[in-house]
């Protein structure tokens, strides 16, 4: 029973290791960058992602539709930190996961 519950426990670890985490502030040395964050701010205060993507996205209703842009950010801060994907809507920050160690 023990060995099963061990195996289990393992499991989840390893589980939890290989999806990404959401989180609702990311740190950039001392400062601190939240959602909600303009484009503009985060640049300011990280500096330029490792890379970066642009994408339009309709949305609505069937009487109502709209464009909106959609722009995703990757900050790979090295070896020892983890990987951090930050998705802006119309330039808002909505978004923060964190991925595996960079490089």
């Amino acid at each position: 029973m023990r060995r099963v519950v061990m195996a289990m426990i393992l499991g989840i670890s390893m589980l939890a290791l290989t999806t990404s985490a959401h989180a609702d502030v990311l740190r950039c040395g001392e400062r601190l960058v939240d959602v909600g964050a303009t484009i503009g701010e985060v640049k300011l205060k990280c500096g330029s992602p490792t890379a970066r993507d642009r994408r339009s996205e309709t949305r609505g209703s069937s009487d109502h539709f709209f464009t909106v842009t959609i722009d995703t950010w990757t900050y790979n801060f090295g070896p020892h930190d983890f990987l951090r994907t930050l998705t802006f809507v119309e330039g808002r920050l909505r978004n923060i996961e964190e991925g595996d160690y960079g490089m």
